[in-house]
This record gives C-alpha cells, structure tokens and sequence, in this order.
C-alpha cells in the first residue's frame, strides 16, 4: 500500500468514526448506530486477529463488550443508557487500537460489512 491509500483509509475510517460515535453519543436510531458503529467495531476486531492482539488487552476487551451490547440493539427500538455507555468505550478503544492496526485489515475488514449490508438492502 502506498502512502496516498494509507492516508485515504485513514480519513475514510475517521469519518466514519466521527458519525458512530455521534449516534452513540446522541442517536436515537438504533439501526444507524447498529450499521456505523457494527462495521468500524468488526473491521477493528478482525485487523485485531490479523495482528494477533491478546485476547486480554484491555481495548480489545472493551471493543469486544461493544460488540456484544450492539448485538443486543440489533432488535431493539430504543438505546438503554448502558449499552450506549459500552459502545462509547468501545468506539473510543477503537480509536486506541488502530495505530496497531493494518490500514489494509480494517479496509478488507469494513468492505465485507458495506458488502454484506448492501445486498441486505438489495434483497438479496
């Protein structure tokens, strides 16, 4: 990877960032927050694998409680205060995390997410 699509992962992931944890600060659509916030946790998680991180780091293990809180939303209309709370911190050990990570495992990562949603969306 060069250092143009170094730098173009980067603001994509910092954008995407910024509106996840808008809607888990402020948002009240479950399914956003669900969406945004599902795909920077999951492509961080899986660039977590590719580094071999240890299971027991304290980001990883809160990104994993994220996980698990934005699994619980997944069929509920409204966002308890705890659960926002989890995704907060993990959203925020995502950003810890990342200068750990492969730009181009958290790209390969979020492209099965937006690929996955898409034919979601599709019907498919």
């Amino acid at each position: 990877m060069n250092l143009f699509q170094k730098a173009e992962i980067r603001r994509a992931w910092q954008a995407d960032h910024v509106k996840a944890s808008i809607h888990a600060l402020i948002g009240d659509d479950v399914q956003a927050l669900v969406q945004q916030a599902g795909a920077i946790i999951y492509g961080v998680v899986s660039a977590c694998e590719d580094a071999a991180i240890d299971g027991d780091d304290a980001d990883l293990c809160a990104v994993h409680n994220a996980a698990k809180a934005l699994v619980g939303l997944s069929a509920e209309k409204g966002i308890e205060r705890a659960a926002r709370e989890l995704i907060v911190d993990g959203l925020a050990a995502c950003e810890r995390l990342q200068p750990r990570l492969s730009p181009a495992s958290i790209q390969r990562a979020a492209g099965e997410v937006v690929k996955v949603n898409e034919e979601q969306e599709g019907g498919i």
